[in-house]
This record gives C-alpha cells, sequence and structure tokens, in this order.
C-alpha cells in the first residue's frame, strides 16, 4: 500500500510498538486482530499523506508477485491510487492480505455487506480504468 518496503517496515514497526504499549487498553482479547489492524491502518493512511507532493515508486511486490510487464504493473499501481482510501485498503486486504469480507468489516469497523459492495465497485472501476489505459 505504501510502494516502499522500507516505509512499510516502519510503519509495521511502529504499529508493533504502539500496540505493545496500549495493550493494556484491549478489553477482549478476541478483538486483538481487529485492534491491531485498525491501528495499522491508521499508521498507513498517515505515511500515504505524507508522501503528497512526493514520486511514489512502484511497489514491485505487488507486480512481481502478480507476474505483470512493466507497463500492466504501472498502469495496476496507478488505477489503485486513483481510488479512495478506504476502497484501495479493502482491496489490498483482499487481494494481498487474502482475508475474507466479514474479517475485512471487523479490521476496518465496517459491515461487512458494504466492504462487500465497496469491493465490487471497486474492482469494477479498476477494471474500468485499466481499459481506458
Amino acid at each position: 500500500m505504501l510502494g516502499r518496503r522500507e516505509d512499510a517496515e516502519d510503519v509495521v514497526m511502529e504499529t508493533v510498538t504502539d500496540a505493545f504499549a496500549e495493550i493494556s487498553s484491549l478489553r477482549d482479547p478476541g478483538a486483538f486482530e481487529g485492534w491491531i489492524f485498525r491501528i495499522l491502518m491508521n499508521k498507513l493512511r498517515r505515511k500515504r499523506k505524507s508522501y503528497i507532493g512526493e514520486s511514489v515508486e512502484l511497489n514491485e511486490d505487488i507486480t512481481a508477485s502478480a507476474q505483470m510487464t512493466s507497463d500492466e504493473g504501472i498502469a495496476l499501481r496507478s488505477a489503485l491510487d486513483k481510488l479512495p482510501d478506504r476502497d484501495r485498503e479493502i482491496i489490498m486486504l483482499d487481494v494481498l492480505g487474502g482475508y475474507r469480507s466479514d474479517e475485512i468489516a471487523q479490521m476496518l469497523g465496517m459491515n461487512a455487506n458494504t466492504v462487500r459492495s465497496r469491493k465490487l465497485r471497486a474492482f469494477e472501476r479498476i477494471r474500468t480504468m485499466l481499459k481506458e489505459d
């Protein structure tokens, strides 16, 4: 989601550090996964906002794992970047994370039906953008 491996590692380390410091505020141990993912997503959003005005490198992990050509990877990354942040998060958690809609809903504090409908609309937007390119 960040396009830079080093930044992703920093965000994960900050998330783990903050979670460890705030673990006493977690009331239900069964909600740990959703709780820590909310911390992570908030940090990711803040980091992406710091990129405004910067040139972000293409995330090579995404294109390599999908076995795409450079042009296809650039087009996909461009389409993903044009999505609203929340839709991009849903797509990344679904495709790269392998999470189900109900799990994503819990992580993002949303309704599972909303996640499913946003995911479908986001995939359609990506499809349309890629056809235009």
